[in-house]
């Protein structure tokens, strides 16, 4: 089960090390998404994901690291508000997935669903969050 809790500076340290060589963290996330269990984490670094990309503005990026393999992600989103809640649509252009987790596609893409809601979840944020769906439109395999 994934919680949201505060990314230690250790956590931190160990992102740095896994993350891919020639990427760019634009600073320090202050939270994850983790599931202690299965040792599945989400981290969003940043982004303007709530733009159309006609904007010309980045989307939100993400990091997914299960067993050690990271799985980067980037996305635009939209959010719908009936009543008090909230309903977030997440369209996910690129997702790149290492691929020895390639014949693990379908967990994979069910976690990052889950890790996704539990991390919108957990924002300081005026409504409850009563849906979120993920779309992935392009999915490339790498390494």
């Amino acid at each position: 089960m994934f919680i949201y809790e505060e990314l230690s500076d250790g956590d931190f340290a160990a992102l740095v090390k896994l993350y891919p060589e020639g990427h760019y963290l634009a600073g320090q996330p202050a939270y994850q998404t983790i599931d202690h269990a299965s040792g599945m984490k989400l981290i969003a670094l940043g982004g303007r994901g709530n733009t159309p990309e006609s904007h010309h503005e980045p989307p939100d990026f993400y990091v997914f690291i299960w067993n050690g393999k990271v799985v980067s992600f980037e996305s635009r989103y939209t959010m719908t508000y009936p009543q008090n809640e909230c309903e977030i649509r997440h369209t996910i252009g690129r997702i790149s997935i290492p691929l020895s987790l390639k014949d693990s596609e379908s967990v994979l893409l069910d976690a990052v669903r889950q890790a996704l809601r539990v991390y919108w979840s957990g924002l300081r944020f005026p409504r409850r969050v009563s849906g979120l769906s993920a779309e992935f439109l392009a999915i490339r395999y790498v390494g």
